[in-house]
């Protein structure tokens, strides 16, 4: 299918740019060697993007961002074809997201260098995590992770409205605090998106959870959040970490997810890099 090839020239072309980055003392943007390693997946290359990614993921770009750089559009329906695209943009093709979502995905990238040079996170695991991540973040401000109904509460309302009985209010979620923070109630419904029953994502799940703490740390060294949110954040989520443990349990192929989650409130309790 096409989309398959597509996502999958995407990926290649994001792990051709992080092993170059981890084997290159200076990454170079115009390196002929690099560039002919991408025209495999993809023809139509631009050398800017290509130095924009390498620039945010070695830390050269030393952007100061402030929250005016992630002023998100309003959510708008979806249609049938941004569906069809939802994988995000290769990070050496062109561009077609709005400034905000640039500016977002150039922070994911800043992040995944910081979590790489500074904590010491494999670029692939830190790459996993950072999609996820992403991902939440834009399905939470599309509107896509609120409250919905189960199958017996909808019968349930249907049954009450036909008795003539007055409907009670439509349980909804608290507005989260920040717009780049998870918060508990859709970070919940996102991780069990990911361990639906035909298609249990375990790695992805893990990935994701266990970066939440380093995520935190980086936003709040890059000044977008103060430590009092990130400390609270993380009291917020953390009665998530004993039922995630229990489900990774369940995946007797790899322990190492079960103690990787585990761990994560020692390293929760960690604060970020003087």
């Amino acid at each position: 299918m096409s989309w398959g090839i597509d996502e999958f020239a995407h990926r290649a072309i994001g792990y051709e740019l992080l092993e170059y980055a981890e084997r290159t003392p200076v990454p170079e943007a115009s390196d002929p060697a690099l560039l002919a390693r991408l025209h495999v997946y993809n023809k139509d290359i631009v050398p800017e993007r290509v130095a924009a990614y390498l620039a945010h993921l070695t830390g050269q770009a030393q952007r100061q961002w402030t929250m005016r750089d992630f002023a998100f559009a309003p959510p708008r329906r979806r249609s049938r074809h941004d569906w069809d695209e939802e994988e995000e943009d290769a990070p050496a093709t062109a561009a077609s997201q709005s400034p905000s979502d640039q500016n977002f995905y150039d922070l994911s990238i800043e992040f995944l260098g910081y979590l790489h040079c500074v904590e010491g996170v494999p670029y692939t695991k830190g790459e996993l995590g950072r999609r996820e991540l992403a991902k939440f973040i834009l399905e939470r401000h599309a509107g896509e992770l609120e409250y919905q109904e189960s199958m017996l509460e909808s019968l349930q309302r249907d049954l009450t409205r036909r008795h003539g009985r007055k409907l009670p209010s439509t349980p909804k979620f608290r507005k989260y605090a920040h717009p780049l923070v998870p918060d508990h109630e859709r970070l919940d419904r996102f991780l069990g998106g990911l361990l639906q029953l035909l298609n249990q994502l375990y790695y992805h799940t893990a990935a994701l959870f266990e970066l939440i703490p380093a995520w935190l740390r980086f936003l709040e060294s890059c000044h977008l959040i103060d430590a009092a949110l990130r400390v609270q954040t993380l009291r917020d989520i953390e009665s998530l970490v004993e039922p995630l443990c229990q489900v990774c349990g369940n995946f007797a192929d790899d322990p190492t997810l079960q103690q990787v989650l585990l761990r994560w409130c020692e390293d929760a309790a960690q604060a970020p890099p003087r």
